[in-house]
């Protein structure tokens, strides 16, 4: 009994050390890549690496509705409104050429990478796949760019991960591809992704502007 008491023991210390280790592995990743950080921290980084064609797409968030001069600010050279997201949060394209000292300048509190929970729909999410999307353990998926890219730049992208295009929409901005679950999540981390949704069901007129 003391034996197995000593044994439990030994397994819960490890178990704690291994966790602190990786804490401080991952503290040791560079600031810029980080998935979310205050204004200040953001501002004195380098230019992050997931980079779309000079661009970066970020969410800044505010404690409250930002004031016109903060609005203002983000509409300055280098930095463009995508979307508005509730509560006081905005999607943001930044070019590297920004000048992001501009940020001090606002109330925003905090700026972070669009989370791949706000790029699926709820159906892909708990992988409910109704039966006109269903193919095998495969679904049917529209896969939406950021405004102002096109769908057709990223086709080389999708291969390097072994995916096949199945064909372009009218818009612009949408990919219709077959994935399977793990790799519904892989294509939501791809930079100029905004959104993953179940394709229509035939006979249903594709969205004009997906989710924007």
């Amino acid at each position: 009994m003391k034996t197995l008491f000593n044994y439990t023991l030994l397994c819960m210390t490890m178990s704690v050390l291994f966790a602190c280790s990786q804490k401080k592995g991952m503290s040791n990743n560079t600031n810029a890549d980080k998935d979310e950080s205050d204004i200040k921290t953001f501002v004195a980084d380098k230019t992050p690496s997931d980079l779309v064609n000079n661009f970066y797409y970020r969410i800044i968030e505010f404690p409250t509705t930002p004031s016109a001069k903060d609005q203002a600010v983000l509409k300055s050279p280098g930095i463009q409104i995508l979307e508005y997201i509730p509560d006081n949060s905005y999607l943001v394209s930044i070019s590297t050429t920004f000048n992001k000292e501009l940020l001090l300048t606002t109330a925003a509190e905090t700026i972070k990478k669009v989370p791949a929970v706000l790029k699926t729909n709820n159906q892909l999410k708990s992988w409910n796949i109704p039966n006109h999307a269903a193919v095998g353990s495969k679904a049917k998926v529209a896969v939406i760019t950021m405004k102002g890219l096109r769908a057709k730049a990223f086709q080389s992208n999708l291969n390097s991960l072994g995916l096949t295009v199945d064909n372009y929409g009218g818009d612009a901005k949408f990919v219709y591809l077959t994935l399977s679950e793990s790799e519904v999540k892989s294509v939501a981390q791809l930079p100029w992704v905004r959104y993953i949704e179940i394709i229509d069901e035939e006979g249903v007129p594709e969205p004009g502007e997906g989710e924007e």
